[in-house]
């Protein structure tokens, strides 16, 4: 089996994705030291309104378009 290297710009790429995901796990304490617990509520509650909204999209364009996948060619 033939090895495989990443570039520079997809290490990088990487490293910053790591970086700010690991931000994201900070967040609730942020939203709660500056809004308060009801800010925090309401804040979160927008968030999961948007995600299920985004969840919605992909499973009709799954129902529409069967035949499309993740592959890229």
């Amino acid at each position: 089996m033939a090895e495989q290297k990443m570039s520079r710009t997809a290490l990088t790429a990487m490293v910053v994705g790591g970086m700010v995901g690991a931000g994201i796990f900070s967040l609730p304490r942020t939203f709660a030291n500056a809004t308060g617990p009801m800010g925090a509520v309401i804040a979160w509650l927008i968030a999961g309104t948007g995600m299920y909204m985004l969840a919605s999209v992909f499973q009709a364009l799954a129902e529409r378009r069967p035949d499309i996948d993740a592959v890229a060619y």
